[in-house]
Parts: C-alpha cells; sequence; structure tokens
C-alpha cells in the first residue's frame, strides 16, 4: 500500500534493525541479480558530504573519515556500488562553482584537517589544534549543518579563512621534521612525479601575491606572458629563479598542500573500492584562468568555450578556447595535445574511471569573442571528431582502464549529436528522464534509437540542476509523463498525477528499469535544495554550491521519508521486479515489507531501533 503526504508532526518512518538492516541488503543483491542491473552510481559532491562534530571546519569532504561512515550508509540504504565525484579542482572566493576550477591542483579546502594528526602525517596538525579550528567558528552552528560557510573555509582577499590557517601551522611543522622523514620522501617523489604542472602551479601563487591579485591578464606584460613562447628560456629561467628565491615558503608549501590532498585523495579511493564502490571523476572539458596561464600557447586570445542557447543566442562559459591548430596527433602531440593527455593522465591515475563534461566540445568545439562586452559566435569552428577522443583513450590504456566500464560520455543538449554518432555502443552515455512524455522516454526513445543495455546510464535530472521534489511538485510535468511511467511500471496513470509522492516513488523505480543509473545525494535524501541554480552568481555569498546532508544524517533520511519524501529503496525494487513480470513473488513481497518497515512510527536510527527491539528481531523473514 502506497500512502499520501505524511504531516511533520507524525514520527514516522522506522529504522531496520541490525537483522532487517542484513536481510534489506541481502533483498538489495536479489533484486539486482533478478533486474540485471549493473552500475548504480551516487553523484557525491564534497560539499554534500555531512560534516564530523568536534572537527568541522565548514566543509564536507570526500577524503575524511566521517566520509567513509556516511557512504557505508548510501550503499547499504541504495545499493550504490560508484561514485560521481563531482570536479575537486581549486575554486576561489569570487566563484565557488566546482565547474569553473583547476584540472590539474586539486582544491586545498577539501583537505581533511584531522588526518593530518595521525602518524601517516607526522602528527604535523595535532587533533587539539583541529578541535581548536572548531571552537574557533563565529557563523551559525545550524546554518552550517545544512550549508557550506565558504567564507569561513576558504576565505577571500583580506581574510585567508580557516583552511589556510591550518595548512600554514601544518606547513611549518612538516618543516621541522627530520630531513629522512618518510613524509618528507613522499613529498619529494610527489614532486618528481608531478613536475609538469606543480611548479608552474606554485608559481602563479606566488606572482598573484606580489601583484596583489588572482587574475593573470591583469599582471604586467612579462609575468602575464611568462609561458607565452614571447620570451627566451633564459628570460623564463631567470624570473622563474627571482620568484622561488623571494617566495621559497609559500612556493613549497603550495606544492605541499597539493602532496597533501593527493595523498588522502588516494587513501580514499582505496576504501572506496575496498568497500565496492568505483570511483569516477568528473573531468571539466574547459581550462582554468591559472592553467590558461601555465600553457598560454595552448590558448587563443579572446576566444572563449560556450554553446549556442534555443533561441540562437551564445551562452557564455568563460573557460578559455584551445588552440587546436597546435593538437598534433596521439602518437606525436603538439602543445595542445600534450597538455589535454597531461590532463587526462592524471584524471585516470586518480579516479577508475572518468565522466567527461560536455563531451561534445571535444568533438564539434564551439567558441565565441568578445566584442564590446557583447559575445560573438566564432564561424568555420574547427571539426575535430575523434581526434580529442583519441587522445582520451590512450589515457586509459596507459592506465589500463579502456573499457566501457571506464567512461562515460555526457552527450545532452543540440550540439551532441555528432558525438554521440561516434561514441554510441563504445561507450555509455548518460540521459535523463526529466523531459520524457508518452513517446519519449525509456525504453519507448532510448531503444529504439538503437541503444542497448549498457550503452547509457539514466537519472531523474542531470547532476546539479532539478531536484525531484521540484519535478514532482510541477502538477504539468506530472501529467506528462505520467502516461509514460504507468506503461512501463503498471500503475495507475491518474493517482501518479494526483500525488506527488507516488509520483516520486514512480521515477525512483523507473531507475531499476534500466541497467545503469544514477542519483543526487539530495535526492535520495529527499530534499529540496538544488545543488545548483543556473545562471545566478556563484560568489561566497551565494547558495549555490553549498547544499550539504545534515550531521544526523541516519535520522534524517528516516525522518524524510517519514514525509513521503526520500528515495525508498526496496519499495522501488518492488515495482521494477513487477513491471519486469517477475514470477519470484516472495522477493517482492518481501521488499513490500522492508518498504512498510521505512514507514512505520518509530525509532529513526538503527541503534535506537535495535534497543527498541532488538537486534535480532526483523519483520521481513
Amino acid at each position: 500500500m502506497e500512502i499520501s503526504r505524511i504531516g511533520t508532526t507524525t514520527s514516522f518512518g522506522r529504522a531496520f534493525t541490525t537483522k532487517e538492516k542484513q536481510e534489506w541488503k541481502q533483498l538489495e543483491q536479489q533484486s539486482r541479480q533478478e533486474l540485471g542491473l549493473g552500475r548504480t552510481t551516487a553523484v557525491v559532491f564534497d560539499f554534500n558530504i555531512p560534516s564530523e562534530q568536534g572537527y568541522n571546519t565548514a566543509i564536507g569532504t570526500t577524503l575524511s573519515e566521517n566520509s567513509q561512515g556516511f557512504m557505508n550508509f548510501v550503499q547499504d540504504m541504495t545499493g550504490a556500488n560508484a561514485m560521481l565525484l563531482g570536479p575537486q579542482g581549486q575554486i576561489s572566493s569570487f566563484n565557488i562553482c566546482p565547474y569553473s576550477g583547476t584540472t590539474f591542483s586539486l582544491g586545498e579546502h577539501l583537505i581533511d584537517l584531522k588526518l593530518l594528526s595521525g602518524d601517516d602525517y607526522g602528527n604535523i596538525l595535532p587533533l587539539e589544534r583541529v578541535q581548536q579550528y572548531d571552537r574557533d567558528y563565529d557563523g551559525d552552528p545550524k546554518r552550517r549543518d545544512k550549508k557550506v560557510d565558504y567564507g569561513y573555509v576558504i576565505g577571500d582577499d583580506y581574510d585567508p579563512g580557516v583552511q589556510n590557517l591550518a595548512l600554514k601551522e601544518a606547513f611549518e611543522n612538516f618543516q621541522k621534521l627530520p630531513k629522512h622523514s618518510k613524509l618528507k620522501k613522499e613529498f619529494n617523489q610527489f614532486k618528481k612525479d608531478n613536475t609538469y604542472w606543480l611548479e608552474k602551479d606554485a608559481l602563479y601563487d606566488a606572482l598573484a601575491q606580489e601583484h596583489g591579485i588572482t587574475d593573470s591578464t591583469k599582471w604586467p606584460e612579462k609575468d602575464r606572458d611568462l609561458f607565452s613562447g614571447k620570451y627566451s628560456k633564459h628570460d623564463v629561467n631567470k624570473r622563474v629563479s627571482e620568484l622561488k628565491n623571494k617566495y621559497p615558503d609559500l612556493i613549497e608549501q603550495k606544492e605541499f598542500n597539493q602532496f597533501l590532498i593527493d595523498k588522502q585523495q588516494q587513501a580514499a579511493k582505496k576504501q572506496y573500492n575496498d568497500k565496492g564502490f568505483k570511483t569516477y571523476g568528473d573531468c571539466l572539458v574547459g581550462f582554468s584562468d591559472k592553467e590558461r596561464w601555465a600553457h598560454k600557447s595552448c590558448f587563443k586570445d579572446n576566444e572563449y568555450m560556450g554553446c549556442k542557447n534555443s533561441d540562437k543566442t551564445v551562452q557564455t562559459w568563460g573557460f578559455p578556447a584551445l588552440d587546436y591548430s597546435k593538437l598534433g596527433t596521439p602518437d606525436r602531440p603538439g602543445e595542445t595535445g600534450e597538455l589535454l593527455a597531461h590532463k587526462f593522465d592524471s584524471f585516470f591515475k586518480r579516479y577508475d574511471g572518468v565522466r567527461i563534461d560536455a563531451a561534445w566540445q571535444i568533438v564539434n568545439p564551439y567558441t565565441y569573442t568578445m566584442n564590446n562586452g557583447t559575445p560573438e559566435e566564432v564561424k568555420n569552428q574547427p571539426k575535430l571528431r575523434d581526434s580529442v577522443i583519441k587522445i582520451i583513450e590512450k589515457s586509459a590504456s596507459k592506465a589500463g582502464k579502456l573499457d566501457k566500464d571506464s567512461l562515460l560520455f555526457e552527450l545532452l543538449g543540440e550540439n551532441a549529436q555528432e558525438g554521440i554518432k561516434l561514441t554510441q555502443g563504445k561507450y555509455p552515455h548518460i540521459h535523463i528522464t526529466r523531459y520524457a512524455h508518452g513517446s519519449w522516454g525509456r525504453p519507448a526513445y532510448y531503444e529504439t534509437q538503437g541503444y542497448k543495455p549498457g550503452d547509457y546510464t539514466i537519472g531523474v535530472g542531470t547532476h546539479d540542476d532539478i531536484t525531484l521534489r521540484e519535478l514532482a511538485a510541477n502538477k504539468e510535468k506530472r501529467q506528462e509523463q505520467s502516461e509514460f511511467l504507468s506503461k512501463v511500471l503498471k500503475l495507475n496513470s491518474h493517482e501518479l498525477v494526483g500525488s506527488e509522492e507516488k509520483f516520486r516513488n514512480a521515477k525512483t523505480a523507473e531507475l531499476f528499469t534500466t541497467k545503469d543509473q544514477f542519483f543526487t545525494l539530495p535526492d535520495m535524501f529527499g530534499m529540496s535544495e538544488k545543488i545548483n541554480q543556473p545562471g545566478t552568481q556563484n560568489g561566497i555569498a551565494s547558495n549555490n554550491w553549498t547544499v550539504r546532508i545534515p550531521t544526523d544524517y541516519e535520522s534524517f533520511y528516516y525522518r524524510q521519508l517519514s514525509d513521503g519524501y526520500g528515495m525508498n529503496m526496496p519499495d522501488a525494487r518492488a515495482k521494477a521486479l513487477r513491471a519486469k513480470n517477475s514470477h519470484n513473488q516472495e522477493l517482492i513481497n518481501k521488499l513490500q515489507t522492508a518498504a512498510a518497515i521505512l514507514r512505520e512510527k518509530g525509532p529513526n536510527t538503527q541503534a535506537e531501533a535495535d534497543a527498541q527491539y532488538g537486534a535480532n528481531f526483523s519483520k521481513i523473514s
């Protein structure tokens, strides 16, 4: 039986006991096998991760110990076996959007300070100091449990931010370690392994301090164009030496911070892998100002990446446009080809697989110039076809990851058709169901277009825009999609139109009528907050890119289910099995029982359920 939304004054959504949790996990595996499911991916942005009480510097990170327990819970309740990690590059106070960050260097704000107190890090930031940084927080503690406070974490031009202060202290303690300490040997090896980008990355920060601004286009010409090819090798080396002599600690600390986050990222990846998660990195199609400055000869002047809006106007992205005339070939790369090769090499080193963001741009580039403040489309764009794809494939092959399960192409929108033709059947594509209607949906559309199971992965929306709650609240969308959903899932279309909750449950179940699917954490937890509100400002005062799952995530999840929100996965699996005409009625019945438990009045954590009913109590068996 399905229920309508229950008022928030009633406490429903009982947690599983230990035995019920174990039985649900067995049911999840049985239904996964019967449905022929493959990759179930949780889309995870670092800022989504709940904070840890007492060690909270106002932001979450997938590198933390706390994230491991949180992702265990996500896996237990959803059966997720993959993580698509949002971009993890450096951001700034004036643009916190992760899709505007760097692709080589990782964001220092993601370093887990608590880990630095361990023996593996030479105790360079004692635990009591980490706790002190938490106690120093002067913002609203209730707000930071739901929203990331970037102002406190990364600061701005006038305030260094708590993360910078803590890392400066950790670096000073690192400098005091014995010369032959394990951590210093690891750091020296890291510098050798990352010579292509690491030093230039730190030099950029030194010049930003020298000139008091991070925008390299505002620097004096010689520094602005240092790596443009204008100057002799002797002159470039001379300026580099000057900077190293003037800012030795700043440069080494910036390199050291990258070493720390790389070390944490690799350790976290291993832990996730051990838990059964495959990690995917979200690879930006563009480059940051820092990377444009370091490889200026690879970019065109006053030309930027973007796309064409449906009304034929130019959508401005602001990424500098690559000079593809210097691409070369995968075997004999030019400057631009070498830059791209290193970029993808770094991603396949850090992750098990890669999502190529806006992948049509590497097949069919769309660029624009700015003319008196007005964007104008560049005519006669280069036709790259599979040139860059071959560079990606070579990087994947070097890492031993050239297979259908390690590359995921985001090919959405009007510009994607040529990219789709080049990769269809070879690598999986991302599809979303938010636009589905009577004749356009899964499988009515995708499989009639030549797709086979495994050729695509579906989610309700993309990784960052509309939420399931927002979609379901739109009656016009419910009317548009309910006819299709009722056919696929064998449900009453009038009930789907009339009930937001039933519509949400059906949209969740629809994901499991396909082999591969993905979901966002806000949708799993039934939140209304968007990860991103396109077209709005992305500075530290913005609510964009700030939504996090509350610290009490376990009870929060069950409370959300009580109000008819959140993804009730036993219910979704039961619906998907019925839609498939499964004859395993015993499995369906047990799933329905598990789904009903999640709607019962009762305790909201497993520990409380065990205390009230007993750890070995179960209504499922």
